[in-house]
């Protein structure tokens, strides 16, 4: 009997280790390992509708530089009815933040071409390693057409 028991114990034992070795768990620790912490990942359906853009959501990431603590959202601007060869910049299209309802100071992002599709990730510097934080995604087309979208993230 007290083999039976130990042979169970032994493999519950080498059950828990090898789910702690899974490669996917060595990877995620990695990624968490560096100066940035991953609060968020999105799947490809977490999409914002905009009128002539989509925009995927797919990182946001708070790292300390320079002695102040950011939070970068990683974005793939996708072409919906854009003429491609279309300059994107802040008049067009701009993802600002906001924390505590006031506004954070966000890194500038260049101008860039779309044609189909670019990943851009927007760096904004924090108030607080807390509370939440409000993306705003603002949308203005030269037909007047503006659109605006929101989320938000809750910081650890």
């Amino acid at each position: 009997m007290r083999k039976l028991y130990a042979s169970l114990l032994m493999g519950m034992l080498l059950m828990l280790l090898s789910a702690c070795m899974n490669p996917e768990s060595l990877v995620e620790n990695n990624r968490n390992s560096g100066d940035g912490k991953i609060l968020e990942t999105f799947s490809d359906n977490e999409i914002i509708k905009l009128a002539d853009l989509d925009i995927q959501l797919k990182e946001i990431e708070q790292a300390e530089e320079e002695g102040e603590v950011v939070i970068s959202l990683t974005v793939t601007v996708k072409n919906q009815s854009l003429d491609n060869g279309t300059t994107i910049d802040q008049s067009l299209f701009s993802i600002s933040a906001e924390q505590n309802n006031k506004m954070l100071v966000a890194e500038s992002v260049e101008p860039f071409v779309l044609d189909e599709e670019r990943e851009i990730s927007y760096k904004f510097h924090l108030l607080s390693e807390s509370d939440v934080v409000l993306f705003t995604f603002d949308y203005n087309n030269n037909n007047n057409q503006q659109m605006t979208k929101h989320y938000d993230v809750y910081l650890e």
